[in-house]
């Protein structure tokens, strides 16, 4: 359960991102904030469903205060890392810095985690398993940076996040289980926040009710991202639109050709740009007026489409030649 928790998190931390890289810089801010609270959500999620996952040699429960303020770490650490994933250019020390406090935040966070469980004698903890799951979270993190940043900036679908997000999610669920090694409870030790939060209220909290919110949430997603893509259809359609009327109101129905408004306003953008290309000089420009004879006898004799056609005709010629 915790690895798929582990998966939809992350999942959705990179649909919050994509769609902030999407927005203009305040949106996007917005949709940052948003993604770090529902994804960060679902990391104290995974933490939770770990530290309960373990098999405990004494009847224990969880201290409310101490599982409830596991969650903002996890919330900041989402955040830091999505705000790693929506900057382009990011240099890469800064970036290895940064997997760096994610790493030992995340070792932390389980820390947190676990002094929910309030025993006397307290607890202890050993060294090595929580080097080692500090290994872990920094290899995770490394990996997720460069794989995650390649789909977000390069090419790849859905597939491919959805395969990244199962294997950081899987990193992630191993970390926390070698950390949860490194608790070690001295003999005759009792448990004295057994009448805190039950083991069952706790797998519901960080599964049902966060897993709908996550759901939620991606549903935000799949309807900003449908908008967008109807709003940018609109747009097309707009500008089609815009650049067709404009060419109806400088052209010639019949013949194609530029009307006096059309001529006159390529003439003077024609001069304007001759005289910026000059540094000012007076361009020189040739205008050359065409006289047809005769013209107005070929339209009563064959018709007004063979007039036009011989314009458009007589158009190309010229075109051809100048």
């Amino acid at each position: 359960m915790a690895w798929g928790v582990g998966v939809y998190a992350y999942l959705l931390q990179c649909l919050f991102v994509r769609r902030a890289l999407a927005h203009e810089r305040a949106n996007a801010t917005g949709w940052l904030l948003g993604g770090a609270l529902v994804s960060g959500t679902g990391m104290w999620a995974l933490t939770m469903l770990s530290l309960v996952a373990w098999d405990s040699p004494i009847p224990v429960g969880y201290a409310a205060p101490v599982v409830l303020a596991a969650w903002l770490p996890s919330v900041v650490l989402v955040a830091a890392l999505m705000w790693q994933f929506s900057v382009q250019g990011l240099d890469w020390r800064v970036r290895a810095l940064g997997g760096l406090f994610i790493a030992l935040g995340l070792s932390t966070l389980s820390l947190v985690a676990q002094s929910a469980i309030v025993t006397t004698p307290s607890w202890s903890w050993r060294l090595g398993p929580a080097l080692g799951a500090t290994t872990v979270y920094l290899a995770s993190g490394l990996f997720a940076s460069v794989a995650t940043r390649r789909v977000l900036y390069g090419a790849g679908g859905h597939g491919r996040l959805v395969a990244i997000s199962a294997v950081v999610a899987a990193a992630f669920v191993a970390g926390n289980v070698w950390q949860m090694q490194t608790l070690s409870l001295p003999p005759g030790a009792v448990c004295l926040s057994l009448n805190g939060l039950s083991r069952e209220s706790v797998h519901t909290l960080a599964s049902t009710i966060v897993v709908l919110f996550m759901i939620s949430a991606h549903m935000v997603t799949v309807y900003d991202e449908r908008a967008q893509g109807q709003q940018a259809v609109l747009r097309r359609g707009l500008e089609e639109a815009r650049v067709a009327l404009q060419r109806a109101a400088e052209h010639d129905p019949a013949s194609g050709l530029l009307n006096r408004h059309g001529f006159e306003r390529r003439l003077a953008d024609l001069l304007q740009s001759r005289a910026a290309a000059t540094e000012g000089v007076r361009p020189g420009v040739t205008v050359a007026r065409l006289g047809l004879d005769g013209f107005r006898a070929v339209i009563e004799s064959y018709g007004q489409a063979v007039g036009d056609q011989f314009v458009r005709t007589l158009a190309e010629i010229g075109r051809a030649h100048v």
